[in-house]
């Protein structure tokens, strides 16, 4: 079960911006940014999503497989999901990226309640961490490319 599944489906760019949005009893995922139902080749479409104020969480304390958001790349030229300010909770993973050309860029949220905090997939991915989140002891590494500056 999905709490907020982005998944459009034409040969284009898209946009989608959440602000102060709650998602709660998700064992999937919170929020998923997915290019599984638009056309191929890589070289057409995009699609960019920004999180802000947002809270996603599980019923239970690290009780679900899921993650609390989620990028995936399969066929367009790139994912890339920011996420500010924001919190995932109860979640087996906080954030994933998935797929070579998804991106997470992360700012000043909170993945402590989540079992493993962040985490690329099996096909890549790149997660950026501006390096002011809440952990539970631990940093979120730059995955792959420059760290930015604050």
């Amino acid at each position: 079960l999905n709490g907020i599944l982005v998944q459009p489906s034409g040969a284009q760019d898209y946009q989608v911006i959440f602000k102060k949005v709650e998602a709660y009893n998700n064992s999937a995922s919170g929020i998923t940014i997915d290019d599984a139902q638009m056309p191929g080749p890589v070289t057409v479409g995009s699609i960019t999503a920004t999180a802000s104020d947002c809270i996603v969480s599980d019923v239970g304390r690290f009780a679900s497989a899921g993650v609390g958001y989620l990028a995936t790349r399969r066929k367009v030229s790139f994912v890339l999901f920011n996420i500010h300010s924001s919190e995932a909770a109860g979640y087996a993973t906080g954030i994933e990226a998935d797929g070579s050309g998804a991106t997470i860029r992360i700012s000043q949220t909170d993945l402590d309640s989540s079992f493993s905090q962040a985490r690329t997939g099996a096909s890549g991915g790149q997660i950026i961490s501006y390096g002011d989140n809440f952990t539970a002891g631990g940093t979120i590494a730059t995955e792959a490319g420059p760290q930015p500056t604050q």
